[in-house]
């Protein structure tokens, strides 16, 4: 039988292996032959089946190819795999991509470039591919150390070093979008594979850092195409972009501790631009309920660095100036409850911090005062992340953290009495900078604070402690305790709009936000009750603040401000008549020799200022023309002979003849006069009592307000308006009604001049004194007062207060500093 060559040893080929065969022309060089890879195509989709067999055959001959160093017919049966992973989706193609990925192995262990770059493409392509089942058994091990390794290409050829560099970045990304996106695919979280990733994204990162990111520029940038191709440093921020983008709950942490770690081993915190820039793409990648994960993950970093090392202080300051800058991108929304742990966490490496500055030489205590500032920023930037109730929270929280006034220097000063693990100071300098630090971040705080009512701004909890330390013996820690109170009672936001000198004329130049009538009601009331309930503490702890010996001119600002707030956040009928008591406290304290003969003239002639300024203030905000012009006669005469008793040069820094000054006595002409200043506002807020609730003709029992009856506190004279107030007499609804109509319908009475204000108050005083001498004689000549006069001496009181409505007695005002509110001895 003749034979018929070769021809029938290829028919006998199965017909699968001839249609591959066809596809390869004689010539490497004329390239895959299309008219036969259309049939092989064809025949692949007619018969499914068939697919793991031509994959099969396929690595066979790659294999052989890459023997014998065929590399176009390499490069031709690549071409051919793309074209059938493109074209076929059948349920049988899981099988032919195990061949495809045996093929894909194959050459990236080859050691030529240009076949691992062809792998690196054909993986991508493969990666692109949506699979209708998933794969149980796949794992992409290999890839991911190949790839990875590939990131690290070191080449002196700049060009083949890119080209390696790209085609390992393009490999992680394919196995990133191949894995993540499929749930049977969980080893590629595992520390392992994230230990190989993560490194080989951050090392081509490294290499090109965008300039201004150190100082907060943001990275969330769009990319074109052209540099996520060709640029490694912009493709492997892509990828890390997407990696982190694409990790949930459990899998996050999987790839910040590997990043951490990388910043560590390449001593990129210091500078902290890289890692500033770093933590920018992570912050604007991850899914935003997870954001706490990364401050949080932060902070523990923080807290595995070696406190006790010198020269890792530079390296804690940049983790916690990174933190600052991570926590301001963070949203506060997510947090919960875990915002307490991270400024706990921030607290205690406060505290650490001070510990090393002790017993240290200048330039190491230099160093640790960069990182206690560095966490006083972080400590106010994470607060302006937070919602309103986390920031009173916060500074409850902060508080308590502070050393009890009452507390000796070098005693126990813990940052917790519970926390066993931190020593007490040993030093008095260590107990006032940890002080000062708490009070700065309670600061911090409250700048970022905004608050709606007072009863939410001060609660019990916060109020409490923050009087107690606005005592200390600290000035710097007084005054910022005073303009915390500032943020906190500050509503409206009017406190940088507050006239501190008396020139001012009208409220129309002051440009407040807004005062109380702009509140909404139920809010008013709210806080006209907190006011009575917690104002006597707060106006007690003022008084003591404002006469202690060692007060600068910020500290008399401040407390001038307070009161100022007060006045315009609870309205002139709700807090007038107990600050203006209160200054003129002061006032009498300063008159008082006996008392304030430490503070020397610059304080005293201060206290008359922050009286001044007040009183023209309150002449301004209440509308009482009368009071307004008692004030503005003592304001001029203290600007033509007493200019020193005003805040333009009392508080001028250019002024300093304070040893030729002459402070007022009690019979001064330039003091506020006790009686006229009660009797201008209990005639004001008489004629108002009818006309603020007179329209509904219904009395708001629950509305707290200042009475005539209380005004006349002042200096304990009756008004008209509490007399009618106090009658015995049957009201009924139309004697209400006739009674409004006639204060509606009666005209004002013309202000009184100064001098007949005065003269009208000396005259009843004169009559009072008559009534009381005429009392005494009476009660001296009664049977009962003659036996006790035999038996005993009863020495009389030389000031006391009389209660009775017909008579009107000057006392002088004292501040009793035992009790919680103002009292007349």
């Amino acid at each position: 039988m003749a034979c018929c060559g070769c021809g029938c040893f290829k028919r006998c080929k199965p017909r699968y292996k001839r249609h591959v065969d066809s596809i390869f022309p004689p010539n490497p060089d004329d390239g895959i032959v299309n008219s036969n890879m259309e049939k092989l195509t064809f025949y692949a989709l007619s018969a499914p089946e068939k697919l793991d067999r031509i994959g099969t055959y396929l690595a066979q001959r790659l294999s052989r190819d890459i023997q014998r160093h065929r590399s176009g017919y390499v490069f031709i049966s690549m071409q051919a795999l793309d074209e059938l992973l493109k074209a076929c989706h059948a349920p049988s193609l899981n099988l032919f991509v195990e061949s495809f990925l045996t093929m894909i192995q194959l050459l990236l262990e080859s050691s030529q470039a240009d076949l691992q770059q062809l792998a690196t493409r054909s993986f991508m392509t493969f990666a692109n591919i949506e699979e209708d089942a998933p794969s149980y058994h796949r794992r992409y091990d290999f890839f991911i150390s190949k790839f990875s390794a590939m990131c690290f290409h070191g080449g002196t050829d700049d060009r083949m070093r890119n080209m390696q560099r790209l085609a390992g970045l393009r490999g992680l990304q394919g196995v990133i979008r191949k894995t993540v996106s499929d749930d049977m695919q969980k080893n590629i979280w595992e520390s392992p594979h994230m230990g190989k990733i993560v490194p080989a994204l951050l090392i081509n990162m490294q290499t090109n850092v965008p300039s201004g990111v150190g100082a907060g520029a943001s990275t969330n940038t769009a990319l074109s195409l052209d540099e996520e191709e060709n640029n490694p440093s912009k493709l492997a921020e892509v990828c890390l972009r997407d990696l982190v983008g694409r990790a949930g709950f459990g899998h996050l942490n999987s790839v910040l501790r590997p990043l951490f770690r990388f910043l560590d081993e390449q001593q990129a915190w210091t500078p902290n631009d890289f890692a500033q820039y770093i933590m920018h793409a992570v912050m604007y990648s991850v899914q935003s309920q997870y954001t706490y994960m990364v401050v949080l993950a932060l902070l523990e970093h923080l807290d595995t660095i070696d406190s006790s090392k010198l020269d890792a202080l530079p390296i804690r300051t940049s983790v916690v100036q990174v933190l600052g800058a991570t926590i301001a991108l963070a949203d506060g929304g997510s947090l919960g409850p875990s915002h307490l742990d991270v400024f706990n966490t921030l607290l205690r490496q406060l505290r650490l911090s001070i510990d090393m500055a002790e017993n240290r030489t200048e330039q190491e205590s230099e160093g640790a005062g960069q990182l206690q500032e560095a966490i006083t920023l972080a400590v106010g930037k994470f607060a302006t992340v937070l919602p309103g109730y986390a920031q009173a929270d916060v500074m409850k929280f902060i508080i308590g953290k502070l050393p009890p006034p009452g507390l000796a220097e070098g005693q126990s000063a813990d940052i917790a009495p519970a926390d066993a693990a931190i020593s007490r100071f040993t030093s008095a300098r260590g107990f006032n900078l940890f002080r000062e630090m708490l009070v700065k971040c309670i600061s911090k705080v409250a700048d970022a604070y905004k608050p709606t009512k007072m009863s939410t701004a001060l609660s019990p909890s916060f109020f409490e402690p923050l009087l107690k330390h606005c005592l200390v013996a600290s000035t710097e820690v007084r005054l910022v305790m005073l303009k915390i109170l500032h943020r906190v009672l500050d509503i409206g936001g009017n406190v940088d709009h507050l006239p501190r000198t008396t020139s001012c004329t009208s409220l129309s130049t002051i440009k407040l936000g807004y005062i109380s009538s702009a509140k909404e009601p139920d809010v008013q009331r709210e806080d006209e009750l907190y006011f009575k309930r917690h104002g006597p503490a707060l106006l007690q702890q003022l008084y003591e603040h404002a006469t202690l010996s060692n007060n600068h001119t910020d500290i008399y600002i401040a407390v001038y401000d307070i009161l100022t707030l007060l006045c315009i956040e609870l309205g002139p009928n709700s807090s007038i008549v107990d600050v203006t008591r209160l200054v003129l406290a002061l006032q009498d304290f300063a008159v008082d020799s006996s008392e304030s003969g430490a503070l020397g003239p610059q304080r005293l002639a201060s206290i008359h200022s922050v009286v001044a300024v007040f009183m023209n203030f309150v002449g301004l905000i209440s509308g009482n023309q009368t009071f307004s012009g008692c004030a503005k006669k003592v304001v001029q005469r203290r600007a033509d002979d007493a200019p020193h008793l005003l805040p333009a040069t009392c508080f001028s820094p250019s002024f300093t003849s304070w040893d030729t000054v002459t402070i007022p006595t009690a019979s001064s002409q330039f003091l506020f006069v006790r009686e006229v200043v009660g009797t201008a506002l209990a005639a004001d807020l008489g004629a108002r009592r009818y006309t603020e609730h007179g329209s509904t003709g219904v009395k708001d029992t629950t509305r707290v307000t200042s009475t005539p009856a209380d005004t006349a506190s002042i200096v304990n004279v009756p008004t008209s308006g509490a007399a009618d107030l106090q009658s015995n007499e049957h009201v009924t609804f139309s004697t209400l009604m006739k009674a409004i109509e006639q204060a509606r319908t009666q005209p004002a009475p013309a202000p009184l001049s100064y001098d007949e204000l005065k003269e009208q108050v000396l005259q009843r005083n004169t009559e009072v004194k008559n009534k009381f001498h005429d009392l005494l004689d009476r009660m001296a000549q009664h049977p009962i007062s003659q036996t006790l006069h035999a038996t005993s001496t009863v020495a009389m009181p030389s000031s006391f207060s009389v209660q009775q409505k017909d008579l009107a007695y000057a006392t002088p005002w004292k501040f009793n500093s035992s009790h919680e509110d103002l009292t007349v001895f």
